[in-house]
């Protein structure tokens, strides 16, 4: 399932599904992001020891949850999504990518991946929560021109996006 596309600075992005070895190379991941960055990932403030401990627990996923890396050209770990099947028709995404590559395609390319997989799966609905001040996210989120539908509970957006063909 590999992918690659271009970034705005002309880097290719290599997407793929994350392996048992790519958790020993998220603590480079974590150490690299802002305060701010780890707040959106994780919806609140956390300490990088429990975020690095938990984007690895994320790339170690077994079952019908997984997780995508985006890497470098040169091989450096530089974004992470995990996706997490709530039924078989609707899966929720979160994505956290290095504050240096953030708006130039690396979220573009792991959304892209994982619409891919969910509709090879005969998903249907694309679910993420993030904050209202998170507009890189939600611009993310309406890209391509699926129909979505945003709800706004407790200070947080839930988006939900049309992946694929509804039953009704």
């Amino acid at each position: 399932m590999p992918h690659t596309s271009d970034m705005v600075s002309d880097m290719a992005i290599r997407v793929r599904r994350a392996a048992a070895g790519d958790a020993d190379r998220i603590d480079a991941l974590v150490r690299s992001l802002s305060p701010g960055s780890i707040v959106r990932r994780f919806m609140g403030g956390v300490s990088r020891e429990f975020a690095v401990a938990e984007l690895s627990r994320e790339v170690r996923a077994g079952g019908t949850d997984f997780a995508l890396i985006a890497e470098s050209s040169r091989g450096e770990l530089i974004g992470e999504a995990y996706v997490a099947m709530l039924t078989p028709h609707d899966a929720e995404a979160a994505f956290v990518v290095r504050d240096r590559e953030q708006h130039h395609g690396v979220g573009t390319a792991l959304l892209t991946a994982i619409v891919a997989e969910l509709r090879a799966r005969g998903v249907r609905t694309l679910h993420a929560d993030t904050t209202p001040e998170n507009v890189a996210m939600l611009a993310l989120l309406h890209e391509g021109g699926l129909a979505s539908h945003e709800r706004y509970l407790n200070g947080m957006v839930h988006v939900s996006v049309q992946i694929g063909e509804s039953s009704t």
